[in-house]
């Protein structure tokens, strides 16, 4: 079996089980999606209640830094001594005691410090080569994982949901676009998202996902250009209030959305 850590959020133990199954019918790889750490507790029992071995498992591989995708990295690495990948930009960042805000260490738990290594180009299962495909924009660090034999895509946060309200604050959305248009240049069909689950015409939705991005993006830039000024953008376009901007004290915005495109849009114009 080959480990593949993506971590979607709160995905406890009959979860990770009907995902543990759904995905190990494929012949090319045996996966399992995790619970994230909320503690630890929930990876133990996950591991424990699925009957996972160290014999099992291969190596730890990893989307992006987030503590929804790394919350079980310093467990597996502590009681099974496995190795861990990912890309190099958030390695260091992943050595030290986590820094992310209160919220998300209620919502996601603590990620304890693990020590990875570059992933590099390609990493192979047992049974299948995977390309490494950099996928910059909802982090710096993000990448997918394409079986280039068997179409199927491991996405990560690259799709999330078709339609993007809210983004963290540190997201870029140009850079989201020009990671969707670039994994589109790849032959693939089915993905596997790590907070949307198992997409059997994953292409298309990744295609409409970026269609969406697209317009969203002219609308706010003629906006703009006409003298709108971003919070009064986000007022036409995102009206509704969602909870999670209140929780995170601003962190997640759809405010971020806009200001992310018209900072690209600048940049642009000033070059």
């Amino acid at each position: 079996m080959f480990l593949l850590l993506v971590l979607p959020k709160f995905n406890f133990i009959q979860n990770a089980q009907r995902h543990m199954w759904t995905i190990i019918k494929l012949h090319a790889l045996s996966l399992l999606t995790l619970s994230p750490s909320f503690h630890n507790v929930w990876a133990k029992r996950t591991v424990h209640a699925i009957k996972i071995a160290k014999q099992d498992i291969d190596q730890v591989v990893i989307t992006h830094f987030h503590e929804d995708h790394t919350g079980c990295a310093a467990f597996l690495q502590r009681t099974m001594g496995l190795p861990i990948y990912m890309n190099e930009p958030m390695i260091d960042y992943c050595r030290q005691k986590a820094d992310y805000p209160l919220y998300r260490k209620i919502f996601w738990g603590k990620r304890d410090p693990f020590a990875a290594k570059p992933i590099g180009a390609t990493f192979s299962s047992r049974n299948a080569t995977w390309e490494v495909i950099p996928t910059p924009g909802h982090a710096i660090d993000h990448v997918v994982f394409l079986n280039r034999e068997t179409g199927q895509l491991f996405s990560g946060d690259l799709y999330c949901q078709e339609k993007t309200k809210v983004i963290l604050r540190e997201e870029d959305i140009p850079a989201i676009i020009a990671s969707l248009r670039h994994v589109l240049t790849y032959d693939f069909g089915d993905v596997f998202c790590a907070h949307a689950g198992y997409l059997p015409n994953g292409r298309e939705a990744l295609r409409r996902k970026l269609d969406y991005l697209l317009e969203l993006q002219d609308i706010i830039i003629d906006l703009y250009e006409n003298g709108t000024p971003p919070k009064q953008i986000q007022a036409l376009l995102f009206p509704k209030k969602y909870p999670i901007v209140f929780f995170s004290g601003g962190e997640w915005d759809s405010l971020h959305i806009i200001r992310s495109v018209i900072r690209n849009y600048e940049a642009k114009q000033a070059s």
